[in-house]
């Protein structure tokens, strides 16, 4: 007996599988515009110590973490800041550091030179991911019922009100 064939995450078309309207149509078609996987937005959030969001940007998806990082830190007086590696850019590192505040961010595997950072402090990061989680636990966020930045974002700022207030 045969084995039946899997797919392994690369989204082709297996001859087991059931067919697909990917595999009948002729792929991306001319007008279907740059971005390669549709309409989207990110919210990039500065949270504080007990995982209160202090500022929320929202960004188009299209558009790299790292552009909008300065704006979102520029009023931040801390000892550390925390992200991930979609953070890690020198402009970012060099503008902190002046300020007295220690990035603890993870250098991309593409660096040339791979900084050290303290992955002690970097675990206390998942305030912030908790913080996503609890917000995204409304039905409305999660599932980007919200279909531009700006109602999006009112959205995020609706429900963090109604979580961390009091």
């Amino acid at each position: 007996m045969r084995k039946a064939e899997h797919a392994v995450g690369d989204g082709g078309f297996h001859p087991r599988q059931s067919s697909s309207a990917r595999y009948w149509s002729k792929g991306r078609q001319p007008g279907d515009g740059s971005h390669k996987r549709g309409f989207n937005t990110k919210l990039h959030v500065a949270v504080g110590k007990a995982g209160h969001p202090l500022r929320v940007i929202a960004t188009e998806g299209t558009e790299p973490d790292c552009k909008r990082a300065l704006e979102l830190v520029s009023f931040v007086d801390a000892k550390f800041v925390l992200a991930d590696k979609a953070y890690d850019s020198d402009e970012i590192i060099f503008s902190l550091s002046p300020r007295g505040i220690v990035p603890i961010i993870p250098p991309r595997v593409n660096r040339n030179f791979q900084r050290l950072y303290d992955k002690n402090i970097y675990k206390k990061r998942h305030v912030i991911e908790n913080t996503f989680l609890r917000v995204k636990e409304w039905r409305p966020l999660s599932t980007r019922y919200f279909k531009n930045i700006s109602s999006f974002a009112s959205a995020f700022h609706i429900r963090s009100i109604s979580l961390f207030a009091g």
